[in-house]
């Protein structure tokens, strides 16, 4: 479980959302997971850039995330971390919506 945050000096470290309830709930179900915070620097590197590489280090096998639907639009979804992630990802992905 990842959550997400651009450093600054006003953010607070991004915490995962019932990471251990879900981490129990996972278990009981056999599957492996472990909640962890990823901090980036908005301005050396492109969000989706940092979650591709934190996948790949992590030897990650299934990306599972949440879909806001906040903005409309092609244009839009061409901005959005989730229509990036759309475009790039390189391990299977599960929406929620």
């Amino acid at each position: 479980m990842l959550a997400m945050a651009p450093a600054g000096p006003r953010r607070r470290a991004a915490e995962p959302a019932n990471s251990d309830a879900l981490i129990r709930h996972l278990a009981e179900h056999g599957v492996a997971a472990s909640a962890d915070r990823l901090m980036f620097d908005a301005s050396t590197i492109e969000p989706i850039d940092r979650l591709l590489s934190y996948l790949a280090d992590s030897s990650a096998d299934l990306l599972i995330m949440g879909a806001a639907g906040q903005q409309l639009g092609r244009a839009a979804a061409k901005r959005s971390l989730t229509g990036q992630v759309l475009a790039q990802m390189t391990v299977p992905i599960l929406l929620s919506y």
